[in-house]
């Protein structure tokens, strides 16, 4: 392994201190480099005053140094270059907050940002870092020689698309291959990203960021702890783990520990083992979150990609949420106007909600269903942010092949969930298209009232295109075609999300904008 940051400042000071200078620049300038933050000035100050005030002989001033085949004309210049060597180290040790020092709510990158990036990949932590997260969750197992990998299943050929026929467990893969194969197919056209192990992952971010470390195998948080001693890392690394056990074997060792657990019925066990954070699910209830929370344990919730969610959590007093969008629920992410369908990658807002599948994109922009289903699907179109009072959208839209279902929008639902009346959380308008007509829907509390129909509308066919729009002002909705307008008077929602639906068949949005 290279030599660490703190290696090369050791190596710096021990450098200036045995070298052949008057004892009390010396003793200074090793004292000033061993300083943190501060010590280009503290130590040029010191240089400064100590040649100034206390002259060496002029012998050993004013002689002219050879250092590494470079010459210097003064023991100061010396001395400031090797000062600037050192700051250049002390710059990659300007790292983020310590984790003990964090206050809440802290958003954590769920597998590097999964919903956005290739998930548990040196590629979704840099982009997570790029977009401001610096608190990222990963997933640790170790391969047949110990190694620890970045890796969430068991087995990887849900990640890599490879099936080992029984054999695809990390347990049993050696390094190389591992190393040889790629992360590819989790997310449409993002290029195939390698599977990186844990030691990369520090090399790449240093102290840059923070992580909350997953034993996912339950068996390797004491090797965690080793690697993060290795790199001076204990302040940046939460280590997290089902198996109680192996984090009371590390307790003492000081990292911050957390126990992912939906049953924690003592919590003064785990405060006296050091364990203060506890991760649960959103299967909990709220009363589970306050004991945890009234005994001083530290509450992370797992896995929250609704701001609605975020908001209830943070009102309970959680001190964090994993999430596989953490700048959607955080709200730190740019809205839009126009669909971001011509990138044909997913940006941040694209959340599904009862059901995982987000759609997909087309070779010609189109975001859409291209999957068959035997149900309905609704997916936020969360790069709108909150819609305003009053608006216009457009649209394209074209059956696939529409298998006797519909394609639809949900519009002004006052939180950023819908799935029309499977539960009593959908509020809002529900806009429907298919070649029986257009209709406009009310839905409150889950239950559906038909506002306005048409069935004076063509061209509907699979393959065929159809241009729509909605116009919404502070009385009324409007919703119409070439073809076919129906209007509706009706205040009650207004502002709130945008989501886009289908029933049973394919569906392909084009063109969205909203002006």
């Amino acid at each position: 392994m290279a030599d660490t940051i703190y290696d090369e400042i050791i190596k710096y000071a021990t450098l200036v201190k045995y070298a052949q200078y008057g004892s009390e620049v010396r003793e200074a300038i090793a004292k000033s480099l061993e300083l943190s933050g501060k010590i280009s000035e503290e130590a040029i100050t010191v240089i400064n005053e100590l040649i100034t005030k206390n002259p060496q002989p002029s012998e050993i001033v004013d002689a002219r140094i050879n250092y590494k085949g470079v010459p210097f004309d003064t023991l100061r210049k010396l001395l400031i270059a090797e000062q600037l060597k050192v700051v250049g180290i002390m710059e990659q040790l300007d790292g983020t907050a310590k984790i003990n020092e964090l206050t809440s709510p802290q958003y954590l990158a769920h597998k590097g940002s999964s919903f956005l990036y290739p998930e548990n990949t040196l590629e979704a932590f840099k982009m997570s870092k790029m977009n401001g997260s610096l608190f990222i969750e990963l997933d640790i197992r170790q391969d047949r020689s110990g190694a620890l990998c970045v890796l969430h299943d068991e087995e990887v050929i849900r990640v890599t698309g490879i099936n080992h026929k029984g054999s695809d467990k990390i347990k049993y893969l050696n390094t190389p291959y591992v190393r040889s194969i790629n992360v590819e197919g989790l997310l449409p056209n993002y290029p195939a990203q390698p599977i990186p192990y844990l030691e990369e992952v520090f090399q790449t971010f240093g102290n840059k960021i923070n992580y909350a470390i997953e034993s996912k195998d339950r068996r390797s948080a004491a090797a965690i702890a080793d690697l993060a001693e290795a790199y001076k890392l204990q302040d940046h690394v939460l280590i997290q783990s089902f198996n109680q056990a192996e984090l009371i074997a590390i307790k003492d060792r000081g990292f911050e520990l957390l126990l992912l657990s939906d049953n924690v019925s003592d919590p003064a066990t785990l405060l006296a083992n050091n364990i203060e954070y506890v991760g649960c699910s959103t299967n909990v209830s709220d009363l589970y979150i306050n004991l945890l929370k009234n005994a001083g344990i530290k509450v992370f919730v797992y896995t929250v990609n609704h701001q609605y969610l975020v908001k209830k959590y943070l009102d309970l007093g959680v001190f964090g949420i994993f999430s596989d969008d953490p700048f959607y629920i955080s709200n730190n992410y740019p809205t839009r106007e126009d669909a971001p369908f011509s990138e044909i990658v997913f940006s941040s807002g694209f959340i599904p909600h009862y059901n995982s599948y987000r759609g997909g994109f087309t070779g010609d922009h189109k975001w859409g269903f291209l999957e068959q289903s035997e149900d309905r699907d609704f997916v936020l179109q969360g790069w709108t942010g909150e819609l305003p009072d009053s608006f216009t959208l457009t649209f394209n839209a074209s059956f696939i092949e529409r298998n006797n279902g519909w394609g639809s929008l949900a519009i002004c639902t006052p939180i950023d969930y819908f799935d029309d009346n499977k539960s009593n959380l959908s509020n809002g308008y529900h806009l429907l298209f298919s070649p029986a007509g257009i209709y406009i829907y009310k839905i409150v509390g889950g239950a559906s009232t038909k506002l306005a129909s048409s069935s004076n509308i063509d061209n509907m066919t699979d393959g065929a295109t159809k241009y729509f729009t909605v116009i919404v002002n502070a009385t009324s909705i409007t919703f119409k075609t070439n073809d076919a307008t129906i209007t509706v008077n009706d205040s009650q929602f207004r502002n709130g999300f945008l989501h886009f639906g289908r029933k049973w068949g394919t569906v392909s949005f084009q063109n969205v904008l909203i002006s």
